[in-house]
């Protein structure tokens, strides 16, 4: 074998050598790079969890606060609507906290009390006789509370009111709508007694 052969060959092991390592040595590299970066975005994404679940916490004591203090006060539909905004808020925020259901139930119960004042509050004017403001009351109790436990009753206040207030025309209108939703209740032997009255003074 001639020299210039042996030197070719030696060549060619040589590069066939370095090009394995030169391959191996990428092979790493770039899992260190790899390693890196996901430990870059790990650590970004902890951090950006670890803010949000601040924020959460912030957000949330600060409904707490809010409905502890309308819980204690005396509500009105105002306040009421800035405290959904509020709570509506957190919900659409983080629709996956632990804390969704209690703020959940934080509306309902302000709902509820709302309710209950505005209920007692028109049924206040209509025990002092006044039957035009008790209907205003009464009118707009039913816009904001349409299934309310206490939509019988109202109506049947509302009629009675327009009785008094000799407006046969309204008093005629709800009588229908009273009697077409509760025909079986106590008070509908009354009405429709009253609505008899008013046909024959006719």
């Amino acid at each position: 074998m001639n020299s210039k052969l042996i030197i070719l060959l030696l060549f060619i092991f040589l590069l066939f050598f370095y090009i394995i390592y030169y391959l191996i040595m990428n092979k790493k590299k770039l899992k260190r790079i790899n390693n890196h970066s996901n430990t870059n975005t790990d650590n970004i994404i902890d951090k950006k969890n670890k803010v949000n679940k601040e924020n959460e916490k912030l957000l949330f004591r600060n409904v707490l606060n809010y409905y502890l203090y309308l819980l204690n006060n005396d509500l009105d539909l105002i306040y009421m609507r800035v405290a959904i905004k509020k709570f509506n808020f957190f919900l659409k925020s983080y629709p996956n906290s632990s804390k969704f259901q209690e703020v959940n139930r934080m509306i309902y119960n302000l709902y509820y009390k709302l309710e209950n004042e505005e209920y007692n509050r028109s049924k206040l004017y209509f025990s002092l006789h006044r039957y035009e403001s008790a209907v205003i009351y009464f009118q707009n109790f039913l816009i904001y509370f349409p299934h309310s436990i206490f939509k019988e009753e109202i109506l049947y206040k509302i009629c009675i009111s327009k009785y008094n207030l000799d407006k046969v025309k309204d008093f005629f209108e709800f009588y229908k709508e009273y009697i077409k939703n509760y025909p079986n209740s106590a008070n509908a032997k009354e009405l429709r007694y009253l609505y008899k009255k008013l046909i024959e003074n006719e």
